[in-house]
């Protein structure tokens, strides 16, 4: 499987102005250039969510807080041989 690309808000708005249009996924998949399984999980996701662009907060979670980022940053500032390796 090849990198993925992602599809702009754009071109999902006009899969769903298609797809509202009576065409088929396939008919919308050869139009825009992409998969068919791509436009079903387009249109999938306006049907059951209500969302054209992607949900916030997915992705792994920060291991470090603001606070400690500040922080760490400080002390490079103050002393950016802590970050040096060999």
């Amino acid at each position: 499987m090849g990198p993925q690309r992602e599809t702009s808000i754009d071109a999902r708005k006009f899969i769903l102005r298609l797809f509202k249009k009576g065409k088929s996924y396939r008919e919308i998949a050869k139009i825009v250039g992409r998969s068919q399984s791509c436009v079903q999980k387009i249109i999938g996701r306006f049907k059951s969510d209500g969302l054209i662009e992607h949900k916030s907060g997915r992705g792994r979670k920060s291991i470090l807080s603001d606070v400690a980022k500040r922080k760490v940053l400080k002390d490079i500032k103050i002393d950016p041989k802590l970050v040096q390796s060999n």
